[in-house]
C-alpha cells in the first residue's frame, strides 16, 4: 500500500505516507517497508521514481 502512495504521490513526504498507513513511529515505518519491498522509503523513491 504504501509503495503505491509513494508512485501515485510521489511528491508527498514519507512522514504523511506512514501516517496515512497507520504508522505514527517513522522509524517503524521505514523498517516495515524495507522489510516488504527491499528498499527504504527514499531509495525507492530514488530508484523507482527518479527522486533525490
Amino acid at each position: 500500500m504504501a509503495n503505491s502512495m509513494l508512485m501515485l504521490q510521489p511528491e508527498e513526504q514519507v512522514q504523511t505516507v506512514a501516517d496515512n498507513c497507520g504508522y505514527h513511529d517513522i522509524s517503524h515505518f521505514i523498517q516495515a517497508f524495507k522489510g516488504e519491498t527491499g528498499f527504504t522509503p527514499l531509495q525507492f523513491k530514488k530508484q523507482f521514481l527518479g527522486q533525490n
